[in-house]
Parts: C-alpha cells; sequence; structure tokens
C-alpha cells in the first residue's frame, strides 16, 4: 500500500512571471492587476480579468510541467514516493 501524503506549500510569483514572459496578451492583463492583487476590495471590480488569470494559470501549469521551482519539487517528491 502506498503512504499518503499531503504538501502545503505557496507557489511563487514566479508562476506568473514564467508564464507572463511567454503570452503577451497575459503580459497585459497581468501589468493592469499586478498592483492590485493584494488587495481585496480590487477583486470584485476586476473578477473577470482575475478568472481570466486564473484560467490562463491552470492551463499554463496543465501544459508545463516546470512552471514553478515549487511545481518542480512537489512532483519530484511525488516521484520519489512512487518509487518507495
Amino acid at each position: 500500500m502506498r503512504e499518503l501524503a499531503k504538501i502545503i506549500t505557496t507557489v511563487g510569483s514566479s508562476l506568473f512571471t514564467n508564464l507572463v514572459s511567454e503570452q503577451k496578451r497575459m503580459r497585459d492583463e497581468y501589468e493592469l492587476l499586478k498592483d492590485m492583487l493584494y488587495c481585496s476590495n480590487h477583486c470584485r471590480k476586476y473578477k473577470d480579468e482575475i478568472d481570466g488569470c486564473r484560467n490562463w494559470l491552470r492551463e499554463y501549469v496543465k501544459k508545463n510541467k516546470d512552471a514553478s521551482a515549487e511545481l518542480s519539487s512537489i512532483r519530484k517528491i511525488a516521484a520519489e514516493m512512487l518509487d518507495k
């Protein structure tokens, strides 16, 4: 039987930076929102733009296994656990 593990980590801004460097449209949206990301008052006002960024990020992570250092590390931990 395999051991179950729960990994909790934050994904840093490198995920956004890596995606933005590859996608012009995403870069424009990110530039619009980047200074407002930590203010909850803006979440309602820019909901459509934020949802668009979330969708792009989900697709980017699905297609790019090394989208950020944190995701790469989690993948390596999972592979090591499967090898046990």
